[in-house]
């Protein structure tokens, strides 16, 4: 491999358009950073651990809980969606594998200082991620994949990383980049999990200068930008210090969405989760859960036995159930 010398390494080059957008209207480079209360954190914390342990009440400790932001945007869309979708069997495909592929391609340009190219990063992503044998990993799926189907995903990844190139200015190591982070935390049975795409900067004293960004292929859609936000509750639960800003990046479009974390964004998305959590108890149980059709019923695995969910295929969708 040959190994070619980033421009960015002396921290001098010349940005185009999109990159000067997204350095000082996106990540806000170079400007003040907020000082929130320092209780914030601490609070929701204790929220936390008085919350969700009482909702844990019932619940057999040795059954744990997963909750991350696909679950509990699940359980926001409709309960029983959330139940049907549970029972479902996972199956690896290349449409699902696809930002796995891509969130390892782009660990390695960072990680490498831009040192790979896209391409080369592409089809390392698949050679790497098809050496791990766990059953539940992408491993065996992309280890038979057929070469045609190969690919195209090698052609789709490399396209949604030289994207990433072309559109954001080169992260720096002096930014403390984290990829693929993960946050983990336990309370009782119910244990919350994130992992951030991609995390800028670390909290200095009282002074918020973490920056979370989701990477997404793709239409705009409401929910990731609540997605976003759970993963600033995540952050702040676990530094004690909110990140400064959250945002969602529409790498096929190059738009961007995004909010300034204070503390009555924390304090909603906090509501939304608590609530959430009681959802995924409730599909969880034995218990009747409610409908609420929505363009979900044209792929919930449980619409054939959903009358809520055929009235509203039969008005708008474009199947119904067979």
């Amino acid at each position: 491999m040959t190994v070619t010398p980033s421009p960015y390494a002396s921290g001098v080059v010349e940005l185009n358009a999109q990159q000067h957008d997204v350095r000082d209207e996106l990540l806000l480079y170079g400007q003040p950073r907020p000082t929130p209360d320092r209780g914030i954190g601490q609070a929701l914390r204790q929220r936390a651990l008085h919350e969700l342990t009482a909702l844990a009440g019932g619940l057999d400790p040795a059954d744990w809980i997963r909750v991350d932001k696909h679950r509990l945007s699940q359980a926001h869309t409709c309960t029983g969606y959330l139940r049907a979708r549970t029972g479902e069997e996972f199956a690896w495909s290349v449409a699902n594998v696809r930002g796995k592929v891509l969130h390892r391609a782009l660990e390695g340009l960072i990680m490498s200082a831009y040192r790979r190219a896209p391409l080369e990063l592409a089809h390392a992503a698949i050679d790497e991620l098809a050496e791990d044998v766990d059953d539940r990993g992408p491993g065996p799926f992309l280890a038979t994949l057929p070469q045609g189907d190969r690919q195209d995903l090698a052609r789709d990844v490399n396209d949604l990383v030289v994207k990433f190139v072309s559109d954001w200015p080169h992260v720096l190591a002096g930014w403390s980049p984290r990829v693929e982070s993960r946050v983990k935390l336990a309370f009782g049975p119910i244990h919350l999990q994130a992992q951030f795409d991609l995390a800028l900067g670390v909290p200095m004293g009282d002074e918020a200068r973490t920056f979370i960004v989701d990477f997404k292929s793709g239409w705009m859609n409401n929910d990731h930008q609540q997605e976003a936000r759970f993963y600033g509750l995540m952050e702040t639960l676990r530094s004690r210090v909110p990140p400064y800003r959250v945002a969602t990046y529409y790498l096929d479009s190059g738009e961007y969405s995004f909010d300034d974390v204070d503390e009555d964004l924390l304090c909603t998305t906090f509501d939304w989760m608590v609530e959430g959590i009681k959802r995924i108890i409730l599909a969880r149980s034995d218990d009747p859960v409610t409908y609420e059709p929505s363009a979900a019923c044209r792929w919930c695995p449980g619409r054939a036995d959903c009358d809520d969910g055929q009235e509203w295929l039969a008005a708008f969708g474009r199947h119904s159930a067979a």
